[in-house]
């Protein structure tokens, strides 16, 4: 695998709908990193590509907004970016075969409403016009779903639609006792993800067993495409290339993002709790275990009693941070990198996967659902999903050391996405008509305002600041 990183800056805007400026700032952006590569960088994938074969892209589409969200641009990969690529990627099939573009957003994401905002049915239908004989297609590849109310609620007449697994359209993979995870299998049985029945991950994740329901449209490409937003995670750090492929998983029952209970407690849920948060949990388990066969009546008592026990529990000292989100999560990282491998290492993986990050109007703060946006202008291009999350953690201004997924994807002796050690490698730094290679430890900081249980994993007062490195 390759390890080269391009990244480049440019105008931090994006060509408006219907998005076909072919001089627009991103456009040439993107023509400058695609160059490096090949010498059409208008057709930048014909080198992996036939045609009649088949592209699946995989944005950033984690939650629903609207126009008039003031952090709209933050939050998802943006429109105009897929289609670029789209195009590029229908000129390397000869105008002949299939693209498909998808994702699993949160359980409570409204796909419709979040379609709306993103223009992406208007897109595709202008695209199918202009390329009559590629199939394009987007989806939801989820196969639970959850009505929420403003309060984030379960709604009166909620429905957690749990659709059964359909083996044409996916697969379990089961990593074993190579998973990530098995290091901590003692702990299968407090393994949790919000908002989901706990009985149900137990089957999949214990001693020796760890498995994943993974959508089919990815080993049936001869090209997957990786197009992650940048921006801070507040379980993770940032939610890059690595924790993007969270999305090609189907079922929230499979994705272990937590340990329950407090860091004292023996879990990582949160740092320092008490019995009101003990409570809490205990409720709250309860709650989601029973969801479908509890009178709405209970429900809302439930709910009640447990925005009560979280006032009393941090009253009386105990964190306020929301399950896994903060930088001692020990779990969701495991579960990240075994997707990576999963995606990259199994027998039926993609010929060729490109990770292409949308840092143009990047997101900072309570990501990845409520980020606030950033006009850094940042495009990265990149084959290792590891790699490029180190330049984007770095560009934040991240201690590398202190961001699990990263880290561990580079330095773990499991992964198999580790190569050079980050402080003797280089990035490639792509600028109007030419490249330069700089050490990754020259990187410029661009200083994203932190998550706020991650400002421990900052860089310190000797990270390069923004003017004195390089620039555009």
């Amino acid at each position: 695998m390759d390890h080269k990183v391009f990244i480049t800056r440019t105008e931090p805007d994006y060509p408006a709908f219907p998005h076909d400026e072919p001089d627009h700032p991103m456009v040439q952006a993107c023509r400058r990193v695609f160059g490096q590569w090949t010498d059409t960088p208008d057709n930048p994938f014909a080198q992996w590509l036939k045609p009649g074969g088949s592209v699946v892209i995989k944005p950033n589409w984690v939650m629903h907004t609207e126009d008039s969200n003031p952090n709209s641009e933050a939050l998802l990969t943006n429109t105009a970016l897929i289609r670029h690529v789209i195009e590029c990627a229908a000129r390397g099939l000869g105008n002949q075969g299939r693209i498909v573009v998808g994702d699993a957003p949160l359980q409570s994401c409204d796909f419709g409403r979040m379609m709306k905002f993103t223009r992406v049915p208007e897109m595709m239908d202008l695209l199918r016009a202009k390329y009559p004989d590629i199939e394009l297609i987007h989806e939801d590849w989820r196969l639970t779903t959850l009505e929420t109310e403003e309060d984030n609620s379960p709604s009166a007449d909620s429905v957690q639609a749990t659709k059964e697994i359909d083996a044409s359209r996916f697969v379990l993979k089961d990593r074993g006792r190579a998973s990530f995870l098995e290091d901590i299998a003692d702990y299968a049985d407090e393994f949790r993800v919000s908002c989901y029945k706990p009985s149900l991950m137990f089957p999949h994740h214990h001693r020796g067993t760890h498995r994943y329901c993974v959508t089919k449209r990815i080993f049936e490409a001869d090209l997957m495409i990786n197009m992650p937003k940048m921006k801070t995670h507040m379980k993770a750090g940032l939610t890059g290339a690595l924790k993007n492929l969270i999305g090609i998983n189907g079922h929230k029952e499979f994705l272990p993002h937590y340990v329950r209970g407090s860091y004292f407690g023996g879990g990582d849920s949160y740092c320092n709790g008490n019995s009101f948060r003990d409570k809490y949990d205990a409720i709250y388990d309860e709650f989601w275990e029973h969801f479908l066969d509890t009178p709405q009546s209970k429900k809302n008592w439930q709910w009640q009693k447990m925005r009560a026990l979280s006032h009393l529990s941090h009253a009386a000292g105990a964190s306020k941070m929301s399950p896994g989100g903060w930088s001692g999560n020990d779990t969701i990282w495991r579960t990240t990198l075994d997707l990576n491998h999963v995606l990259y290492f199994e027998p039926d993986s993609p010929k060729k996967i490109l990770n292409i990050v949308d840092g143009i109007i990047a997101g900072e703060g309570k990501g990845p659902l409520s980020p606030t946006p950033k006009r850094v202008g940042v495009l990265a291009v990149g084959d290792n999903p590891a790699y490029v999350d180190a330049v984007l953690a770095q560009l934040m201004g991240y201690n590398i050391s202190r961001i699990p997924t990263v880290y561990n994807a580079i330095y773990n002796r499991k992964s198999q996405l580790a190569g050079p050690f980050l402080e003797d490698w280089n990035v490639d730094w792509v600028e109007e008509g030419s490249s330069k290679s700089i050490p990754f430890c020259e990187l410029p900081n661009l200083d994203f305002k932190k998550p706020e249980y991650w400002r421990r994993c900052a860089r310190g007062s000797g990270a390069v600041p923004e003017e004195s490195a390089v620039s555009v």
